[in-house]
């Protein structure tokens, strides 16, 4: 685990309970921070390891989960990667720019590192399960779907623009939801209201025959996340924090049976049996790269106050369009539980 902040320490709780049920998929537990006394009272609590900066990690380190700053992750996995570590779950977003993006994707396409991108909200049993409705097609073709994230200003996320921080979640559940490339991107900004960057967002892709619509904030003094979806044949609303999602006919109003887990804990634990087992991550790289692409896109629609083209101006967009209907099959054929299975 490499960055025991917020995040970090909740990847090394996890950790530590998959160690615990699945002793064969992790041995051991190492923690590195710059900050050693960090790494020092996480590792206190879970029986890890601590170690200092990344440099400092053992030889034998199998897989990293890289929780740094943003900015950093590009630096931290060339560097692991170089060390020899195979494995990688890096962060949302997957780095900072498009351009510092692809040199993390360009390890994974060369084969000399398995990515995966710590895009959690897909293993949230609310969002499989509606997904798996979704690729099943019983909401019929999919017309429109909106996205409200907002929340308080959290300090930890201050680094980074709002688009990155929370609005990257939702492209990537609309990119996921879908399967296609976007064929405009628009974005609508406040910047300046709590921190120097974006704090208010509003995103709109324009798929064929569709849209999703997306509103992040953190200048709002209470939290919500939610997602509503519309069809031609069902609506459907879901509460990413409570785990519950319904679905609405002209006829009926029912709540989907939703198997409620900690969506962090099955995506480490659905990363780890893929890297373990030599499948293919269950979010590439590839899929984070698109997904901070088209938010890239956004912002400099804000900036310019247009609406911003993306055919044929992402990388590897049809690997990661791929992954994308990876995801859709595995939900429509298995259920969410083929994503621990693959």
């Amino acid at each position: 685990m490499v960055g025991a902040g917020y995040i970090g320490r909740v990847h090394v709780r996890v950790l530590s309970r998959i160690a615990r049920e699945e002793p064969g998929l992790v041995g051991g537990i190492y923690v590195s921070d710059v900050d050693r006394r960090r790494s020092e009272g996480v590792a206190r609590l879970y029986g890890a390891e601590a170690y200092g900066p990344p440099s400092e990690l053992p030889r034998d380190t199998d897989f990293a989960i890289v929780a740094v700053p943003t900015g950093l992750h590009a630096r931290v996995v060339g560097e692991l990667a170089s060390r020899g570590v195979g494995g990688f779950l890096v962060e949302k977003p997957l780095a900072d720019s498009v351009e510092a993006s692809r040199y993390i994707v360009g390890l994974h396409d060369r084969g000399e590192a398995w990515i995966a991108s710590g895009h959690v909200e897909r293993f949230n049993p609310a969002v499989a399960a509606l997904a798996s409705w979704v690729a099943r097609g019983r909401l019929g073709e999919l017309l429109a779907s909106t996205a409200r994230r907002i929340g308080p200003f959290a300090p930890r996320a201050g680094g980074i623009d709002v688009i990155l921080d929370l609005g990257v979640h939702e492209v990537d559940v609309a990119l996921a939801l879908k399967g296609e490339e976007p064929r405009s991107v628009r974005g609508y900004t406040l910047a300046g209201v709590a921190s120097e960057l974006n704090d208010y967002a509003i995103v709109v892709l324009a798929f064929e025959g569709s849209y999703s619509t997306i509103e992040v904030s953190r200048i709002t003094p209470y939290k919500q996340r939610t997602l509503t979806l519309t069809g031609t044949q069902a609506a459907a609303h879901l509460d990413y924090m409570a785990q519950e999602a319904r679905v609405y006919t002209a006829e009926m109003e029912a709540s989907l049976r939703i198997q409620r887990e900690e969506p962090i804990y099955l995506e480490d634990l659905a990363t780890l049996r893929a890297y373990a087992s030599g499948r293919e991550p269950p979010v590439d790289a590839y899929q984070g790269h698109v997904a901070l692409a088209v938010c890239e896109a956004a912002r400099r629609s804000a900036a310019k106050a247009g609406e911003e083209g993306l055919a044929g101006s992402i990388d590897w967009l049809d690997e990661a369009l791929e992954g994308y209907r990876r995801y859709r099959r595995l939900l429509a054929e298995g259920g969410p539980r083929a994503l621990l299975e693959g």
